[in-house]
């Protein structure tokens, strides 16, 4: 057996013995996880400025819609982002956007003590003459944004009658410009005979106030009979000679509450 004989038996055997090798591997990059961000707001809307971080000034106060309820979230994909900016006739192109962003709003626990904390001076103020606070109660607690505030407070008629009385207003609470609720709020009140014996008679000349919502007109009207600060009473409207009723809160303002 020849040199070239042995080569190729030696050849044959081990191409036998052992696999073919696989061809290369065509590495490729993984496929990566859609970028997304969490955020928390505490603003009762959402503006462009809180999902790009470093956008200010006209395009940072976009408002892309309300906030979700505190405690909540909202997700937004970035193709929706995309379309939302796009109606508004801004390119985004330039802006980096994520796949996807959660938003949270923001929340606290507010306890009946807090809550009362916080109302109590606005009830104060809004009692009419001789009518004092001895005692409020709010139950239970509340779970609201912590940028809240109270907005107009719906006084109970008081009755005419000299002593402690237990009634409830209704506050409201505020998230923005938005009345997010109306808490009744339980009051226990002296009323002494100041309060009722303020009368306002037949003829006198006040303001009233109109409200419906957040929205308030005040005009001047006329008493179309005598009344107690508490009771509600005939007016007519000087600018328009309109006749309507409203309840009388001192001796120069009545208000008019529309649903």
């Amino acid at each position: 057996m020849n040199l070239r004989t042995v080569s190729l038996v030696f050849s044959c055997l081990f191409i036998g013995a052992f696999p073919a090798a696989a061809e290369p591997v065509q590495l490729t990059d993984a496929p990566q996880e859609s970028e997304q961000h969490n955020i928390e707001i505490t603003a009762h809307r959402i503006h462009l400025g809180a999902l790009v971080p470093g956008l200010s000034g006209t395009l940072g106060a976009i408002d892309l819609g309300p906030a979700p309820p505190p405690g909540k979230t909202v997700f937004l994909e970035k193709k929706e982002l995309e379309s939302r900016l796009r109606s508004l006739g801004i390119a985004t192109s330039r802006l980096q956007l994520p796949t996807g962003i959660r938003v949270r709003s923001a929340a606290r626990r507010y306890t009946p003590q807090e809550l009362v904390s916080r109302l109590e001076p606005v009830i104060n103020s809004s009692l009419p003459v001789g009518v004092t606070l001895e005692e409020l109660r709010i139950r239970p607690g509340k779970v609201l944004s912590p940028e809240i505030r109270f907005g107009r407070i719906r006084m109970p008629q008081f009755r005419p009658r000299e002593g402690r009385q237990s009634q409830v207003a209704t506050a409201e609470v505020l998230w923005g410009e938005r009345v997010v609720l109306r808490l009744p709020v339980h009051l226990k009140v002296h009323v002494d005979r100041e309060a009722f014996r303020q009368i306002v008679p037949r003829g006198s000349l006040i303001t009233v106030v109109i409200r419906r919502g957040l929205v308030e007109i005040t005009a001047s009207a006329e008493t179309l009979a005598e009344a107690s600060v508490g009771e509600s009473v005939n007016l007519k409207v000087g600018s328009t000679r309109k006749v309507l009723g409203a309840r009388l809160v001192d001796t120069g303002r009545a208000v008019l509450e529309l649903r």
